[in-house]
């Protein structure tokens, strides 16, 4: 999940710098935090708060549709968590499948009990998944 609220280059980097080719050296969180944040440009308080500090995981509900729009498409959505001690901020990854058989991922970042979010496209995917290869600790439904 840290990686994919990150993006790859800076996450790998990051590891590179901290483990290196002669295995784990010692690091604290925080240490790892900061220079993940350093090579990220990113304040990641919000995913160390969450994931690394606290326990349980969240049920999410997703809902999405496709409607037309000026220059193609857009997906619109919602991503629901209740609210309170159980809410998580998370990244919620979107799979969009085209009936030509391309593929494309979008990101959603949730920071709310109730996040609306939209996505311009060309044309509209013949499926729109969350998260089928499991990358989040999270329930969907």
């Amino acid at each position: 999940m840290l990686r994919l609220a990150t993006g790859d280059e800076p996450y790998f980097k990051t590891l590179r710098e901290v483990f290196g080719s002669t295995g784990p050296d010692s690091i604290s969180t925080e240490e790892f935090r900061r220079r993940l944040e350093e090579s990220s440009h990113q304040d990641l308080g919000w995913f160390f708060e969450d994931w690394v500090q606290r326990d349980g995981l969240p049920t999410i509900e997703v809902k999405t549709r496709v409607v037309p729009s000026k220059g193609g498409f857009t997906v619109e959505g919602q991503i629901l968590q209740a609210p309170g001690d159980g809410f998580r901020r998370i990244v919620v990854p979107l799979v969009l499948e085209y009936a030509d058989g391309g593929r494309e991922i979008r990101l959603v970042f949730q920071e709310r009990a109730t996040t609306e979010f939209q996505l311009p496209i060309l044309s509209p995917p013949a499926r729109i998944s969350v998260d089928p290869i499991h990358s989040t600790l999270a329930r969907y439904r």
